[in-house]
């Protein structure tokens, strides 16, 4: 098959977050997924299956590329059930505060078992309900001081939640498996990159005109090994996502027993990386994917990662095909597009690649 088919191939592949839009600074460059986004994370999953749980990708641009590849990664692995949604209101405690869109709820308790298992909650002026468990939408666990809402408020957050579930399209079925689980993750991606880079970029970013952040539960790892969620809300639960600065905090919050499913590394600080490979042989004893994304200018030594039997997939002139690239004005697709007429200026003959399993 020649590489173009292929990427064709891949492309046409339906996918969980099809049809999804991305966009930044209140509206401003909505796109849908970048098919180079969408390539990799299809190889990469083509990679797992073959037990190649060690990948670096190339990327000709960097900031852009890095964190949608994370952010459409955690999308797909949460969709497709990799970081597995675990609700069960029975490890609610009595008295502990749950959050249904804005209004507050207590938790009073379970009564009944099996067909006839119902919850009952607290709301303001001492008024409770009582119903079986599947009548309620998924609560999210709260450590907020604010007040019990009332009837009419938590009335109207549910039913907003519930005109959610009923969108058929790909971006409300999305939406509401994030809002409904956003508490109810089991393990955790960890993303290792500048802390405040990380944030700045989740704060901008809307997921089908939501913000990500009221999305996603979003942590942060110290070195000590602690994991607390950031943002606003004061939700509890284990987050989706872990943002960690270096490779020592990720080998500190394994020690804690923090679930990881997986593990990203942006590579673009090959530097300060060099310095931590006494980590990075701590974090591969762990058995998890570990996948690092660069770009070409920070891709020349990579070494270090080759000698720990990384597999490296490079974008570049010879495997960034026209299905790649002219889809939006962000300065990843520009980036990708000269880098593939970059090829045909200087090199005549495409080179043919190998497919999958031999292509590494």
């Amino acid at each position: 098959m020649e590489w173009q088919d292929y990427i064709a191939d891949l492309l046409a592949q339906k996918c969980s977050f099809d049809g999804i839009s991305l966009s930044f600074n209140e509206g401003a460059s909505l796109t849908g997924v970048p098919p180079i986004i969408k390539s990799s994370i299809l190889l990469l999953d083509q990679m797992l299956a073959q037990e190649l749980d060690r990948n670096f990708f190339v990327f000709p641009e960097k900031t852009q590329s890095i964190f949608f590849f994370t952010l459409i990664k955690l999308l797909h692995n949460i969709t497709e059930g990799k970081i597995e949604r675990a609700y069960d209101p029975g490890t609610f405690h009595p008295g502990e505060k749950l959050k249904l869109g804005n209004a507050i709820v207590e938790f009073v308790g379970i009564e009944g078992s099996g067909a006839d298992r119902k919850m009952r909650i607290r709301l303001a002026e001492d008024l409770t309900i009582t119903a079986p468990v599947e009548f309620f939408p998924l609560f999210q666990l709260t450590n907020t001081r604010r007040r019990l809402s009332n009837n009419a408020l938590y009335s109207a957050e549910k039913k907003k939640l519930e005109s959610f579930a009923e969108n058929s399209a790909v971006e409300g079925q999305v939406i509401n498996l994030l809002a409904n689980y956003r508490t109810h993750m089991d393990s955790s991606i960890v993303f290792v990159s500048s802390v405040r880079n990380a944030k700045e970029l989740v704060y901008s970013c809307n997921l089908c005109g939501h913000p990500l952040k009221n999305l996603i539960l979003v942590g942060q790892a110290d070195f000590e090994g602690h994991v607390y969620n950031i943002g606003s809300g004061q939700l509890g639960g284990t987050p989706a996502i872990v943002l960690a600065s270096d490779l020592y905090a990720v080998s500190s919050i394994a020690d804690q027993g923090h679930p990881i499913q997986s593990i990203i590394i942006d590579g673009s600080n090959a530097n300060a990386l060099a310095n931590q490979m006494d980590a990075l042989d701590e974090i591969l004893r762990l058995g998890k994917p570990i996948t690092c994304v660069t770009d070409i200018v920070n891709s020349f030594d990579l070494q270090p990662f080759r000698d720990r039997t990384f597999n490296v997939w490079r974008w570049d002139d010879t495997s960034i095909t026209h299905q790649m690239y002219d889809i939006s004005a962000l300065g990843s697709d520009i980036k990708a597009k000269h880098c593939a007429n970059w090829n045909v200026k200087a090199t005549p003959h495409r080179k043919r690649h190998r497919m999958l399993p031999n292509m590494i």
